[in-house]
C-alpha cells in the first residue's frame, strides 16, 4: 500500500464519539487489503501515567522511611552514650527535612496509592509521616477528597466528631 492509496480515504469523526485523541494502526493483510484500528489514547496512556505516579509516591515513601530509620539508629547510639548531645545534633541534622509542599490533587492521589498498598486503616498523622507533608495540608486535601479508610484523630474527642 502506498501513500497515494491512503490519500484516497477520508477519515471523519462522528458526533457520537465525542472529542478525544486517537492512535491509528494500519495493518496490511494477506489479501492486499488492510485493516485500520483506532485506540483512544486515554485508555492507553492513563494506566502508564498511573504506574509512574505510583512509582514516584512509593519511592518517596521508601526514602522517607530510610531517613527515619537512619535517624533512629543515630538516636539509639546517642542514648547508649556513643555521642555527646552537640555531636548528636550535628549528625542528625542531615536527616531533618522540611515538609514537602504538594498540591491537593496530587496529595489526595498519593494518599490513595498508600492506602491501596497498605490495605488497612491508618491515621492522617501516619499518612503525613509517610508522605513527609504538613498534617494541616494533608487534612485540607483529605477534606476535599474523603477516603473511607482514614481515621482522623481529633485530639480529646473519642467519637472523632468536632463539637
Amino acid at each position: 500500500m502506498t501513500e497515494q492509496d491512503l490519500a484516497r480515504f477520508e477519515f471523519t469523526s462522528s458526533e457520537e464519539l465525542g472529542s478525544f485523541d486517537m492512535i491509528a494502526r494500519i495493518k496490511e493483510t494477506e489479501s492486499e487489503s488492510f485493516e485500520v484500528s483506532f485506540y483512544k489514547t486515554k485508555n492507553l496512556i492513563t494506566p502508564f501515567v498511573n504506574l509512574f505516579f505510583e512509582n514516584s509516591v512509593l519511592r518517596d515513601v521508601v526514602v522517607n522511611q530510610w531517613r527515619s530509620y537512619k535517624y533512629n539508629q543515630e538516636y539509639i547510639q546517642f542514648l547508649l552514650g556513643h555521642y555527646a548531645e552537640q555531636e548528636f545534633l550535628s549528625v542528625i541534622s542531615k536527616y531533618a527535612l522540611p515538609f514537602r509542599h504538594i498540591d491537593k490533587d496530587q496529595l489526595s492521589q498519593g494518599a490513595s496509592v498508600i492506602l491501596n498498598v497498605l490495605g488497612e486503616t491508618i491515621t492522617s498523622g501516619d499518612l503525613s509521616f509517610l508522605l513527609n507533608v504538613d498534617p494541616t495540608d494533608l487534612d485540607a486535601a483529605l477534606e476535599s477528597y474523603p477516603f473511607a479508610s482514614i481515621d482522623k484523630e481529633i485530639e480529646g474527642k473519642e467519637d472523632g466528631k468536632k463539637e
